[in-house]
């Protein structure tokens, strides 16, 4: 496994390409490429996309990576990443997300306060 800081580097700029529309939906994402761009090598780049993956911002065709066309609630998340991204120390992604309940798990409650 490759560095930590450098995973999230790899990630964050593959993710700020993707906002920032230099990848758009439909794309093909080539790992060598991306490594010769951003200057990182292509271990981090191939996490970086892997974790896009399943993240549902790319998807497979094959042996490719393409850039997923997005739905407003998909747009939504890549917003919240991307800040919560920009407001981490020095402009790298969390390292973790931060788990969060989903609208099913309403249903959990108790009324002793427990989930």
């Amino acid at each position: 496994m490759t560095d930590l800081k450098t995973q999230r580097d790899a990630y964050g700029l593959i993710l700020e390409a993707i906002d920032s529309g230099l990848y758009k939906p439909g794309d093909r994402l080539v790992e060598s490429e991306l490594a010769d761009r951003f200057g990182v090598s292509r271990t981090p780049i191939r996490e970086a996309l892997q974790r896009m993956e399943t993240q549902s911002l790319l998807v497979r065709d094959g042996r490719s990576l393409i850039v997923a066309s997005l739905d407003h609630n998909q747009l939504a998340e890549l917003y919240v990443v991307r800040g919560s991204w920009r407001a981490s120390p020095r402009g790298s992604p969390p390292s973790t997300p931060r788990p969060r309940r989903s609208a099913s798990c309403a249903t959990c409650w108790r009324p002793t306060g427990r989930w």
